[in-house]
């Protein structure tokens, strides 16, 4: 076995995982802003106004593979921060839903007491709906994430504390059974959940549906993550491929070629495949640019809240919406997206850091008052 040191020093940095999630933000950000025509306010005429507008919509499309990056890099991340340590599952969930509960206690006050009563302003009037209605049930519901009325999009938050409930026995079965026999149990588990996708069997549960019901389920996803850090597989890689010359020419024609295919086959069941060599390959593309390196690590610091709260701005507050797409063309409202999320990232870790400091004096006063 390879030890904890070796595996970090190994294909994968801390800071390469932080650029990386920088890079799925942005394409969760374009997912959002050029996948779904009806729900923005008005049309978006092209990437810069001279490409075919298709074009953008395969390039919204494939944006949604961030969602398989978040998952793989959570299992990734979550084995080598525990390898040789016992899992702490509720410390775990405990800092999702902080996390979670920080950005839903300041935009979903905003969102009952600003954007209620909405005139409709895209052709999905659901979106411009969100918070015409309020009751407690509904709160309680989406403070666990379970429901997701106040933000669809949030969906992900109710999955991801799914992996971190499984994560000690995927852990386990990733020590204990090779890698052949794990690849097989991953590849029974999509197929499983594309069989029950297909059939409709539980289409009539609303849970399996919200928590589930997904082409690609993305459990498949981390415990993929899981395997590739277990069995350090990108740096044995790594050293297959290290006699290819040119090789961030060769990495983005294989990310072209992922592109290509998604859109060639429609069919997202194949992301945690597509994850694989996306995160792997990506990599080589910023390796030798400090300033690229530097931009999308500090978004991936920031990617957690600008998940949470970038779709309040693109969709369901009116006057945000509205204002991005002010240019219409794609590049420039992805870029004032981006501006508006990470601005109030920034403004909510201050504000948090803010109470965190003074609940600490504040304790610090009473004991010494004592």
């Amino acid at each position: 076995m390879c030890s904890v040191k070796q595996i970090n020093d190994s294909f994968l940095s801390k800071n390469d995982t932080l650029i990386i999630k920088g890079i799925a933000v942005v394409l969760l950000l374009s997912h959002h802003m050029w996948g779904f025509p009806e729900r923005i306010p008005g049309d978006l005429f092209s990437l810069v106004g001279l490409i075919d507008p298709s074009l953008l919509k395969t390039l919204g499309e494939f944006g949604r593979i961030c969602v398989a990056i978040f998952a793989f890099l959570g299992g990734y991340g979550k084995y080598l921060k525990y390898r040789d340590k016992k899992v702490n599952v509720f410390s775990e969930i405990k800092k999702l839903y902080l996390k979670y509960w920080q950005v839903f206690v300041v935009f979903v006050p905003i969102g009952f007491a600003f954007f209620r009563n909405q005139i409709p302003y895209c052709e999905n009037e659901s979106i411009c709906s969100r918070f015409a209605d309020f009751s407690v049930k509904d709160l309680i519901l989406n403070l666990t994430g379970v429901m997701v009325s106040y933000n669809k999009e949030w969906w992900f938050v109710f999955i991801f504390a799914i992996c971190i409930c499984l994560f000690p026995l995927i852990r386990h079965m990733a020590d204990r059974l090779s890698l052949i026999v794990n690849t097989l149990i991953v590849l029974v588990f999509q197929l499983s959940f594309l069989l029950l996708d297909e059939s409709n069997i539980l289409s009539s549960s609303d849970l399996y549906m919200r928590s589930f019901w997904h082409k690609s389920p993305y459990v498949a996803c981390f415990y993929i993550g899981i395997l590739i850090a277990r069995h350090d597989l990108f740096s044995k890689l790594n050293v297959k491929l290290s006699k290819i010359r040119y090789m961030p020419v060769f990495s983005a024609l294989i990310i072209t070629l992922i592109i290509v295919i998604r859109e060639t086959l429609d069919n997202v069941a194949l992301d945690s495949v597509y994850v694989i060599l996306f995160v792997f390959f990506v990599k080589y593309l910023y390796t030798n640019n400090s300033i690229v390196k530097k931009a999308f690590a500090f978004l991936g610091k920031h990617s957690t809240n600008m998940w949470l709260t970038h779709t309040f701005f693109c969709y369901y507050f009116g006057p945000f919406a509205k204002s991005i797409m002010f240019f219409r063309f794609a590049v420039p409202t992805l870029i004032v997206l981006l501006i508006y999320s990470l601005v109030a990232s920034v403004l909510l870790s201050l504000f948090w850091t803010s109470v965190s400091n003074l609940t600490t004096k504040s304790k610090i006063s009473k004991i010494s008052g004592k």
